[in-house]
């Protein structure tokens, strides 16, 4: 099993570590999908807090991940974008994590989601 799990698991309770390797085995095919995977492995909270890392430029922490190096910035042209073959490497690039969290937001509030 690869690594880019842990990153992933980030953004959720220890508790639903074994529901995210589970997502991660079973990856779905496009964004849109992976979102509402995730948000399907919250269950039924009338409450959730979404909290992510800030990126912020010329930090010490923005400085380590330049030194490391990182991926290919992806650009994600909407929801129903495939994912890559590599989901580790994707989120390698700390734009690619802003975008996937963008991603979030965007498919949890719709109407679509809401219903």
């Amino acid at each position: 099993m690869s690594q880019s799990l842990g990153y992933l698991l980030q953004l959720l309770e220890r508790h639903y570590s074994l529901k995210m390797v589970m997502l991660y085995l079973d990856m779905p095919p496009t964004f849109k999908h992976i979102c509402l995977k995730v948000l399907d492995l919250l269950g039924n909270k009338p409450d959730v807090i979404f909290s992510t890392d800030m990126y912020v430029e010329d930090s010490i922490k923005s400085q380590e991940r330049l030194r490391r190096g990182s991926s290919d910035k992806i650009l994600l042209e909407g929801v129903n974008t495939r994912r890559p073959a590599d989901f580790k490497l994707f989120l390698h690039n700390g734009d690619n994590k802003k975008q996937l969290f963008k991603l979030m937001l965007c498919v949890w509030s719709s109407e679509e989601t809401a219903e």
